[in-house]
């Protein structure tokens, strides 16, 4: 992917006189790639195409939802902790999690 400063240096070289091919040689890029930057002002960002699925997540993630939903207009001493969603989300689903804990002996 092109950085902004990639993409002013191939314009900056196009300037100077280089073809496309020689610049193409020169940043280790496709002809194609290279006219694409001189073509647009600036780099596109970065746009997800599908969203990504969540197999594990996805059957707590209404209750997750409301519980953050809830805590918006709650004081910030009884927020909900990552931890005590954890709780909350595992007991309702009647599944249960693994936890890690670790001891000092």
């Amino acid at each position: 992917m092109l950085t902004v400063d990639d993409y002013a240096q191939i314009r900056e070289a196009r300037r100077d006189g280089l073809t496309i091919r020689e610049l193409a040689v020169r940043f280790g890029r496709s002809p194609k790639t290279v006219l694409k930057a001189l073509a647009d002002p600036q780099p596109r960002p970065y746009t997800r195409t599908a969203v990504r699925s969540a197999p594990v997540f996805d059957p707590f993630r209404a209750i997750v939802d409301d519980i953050l939903v809830a805590d918006r207009t709650a004081p910030p001493k009884q927020r909900h902790t990552a931890t005590q969603i954890f709780r909350r989300s595992s007991p309702s689903t009647g599944t249960r999690a693994a936890t890690t804990r670790s001891s000092a002996t």
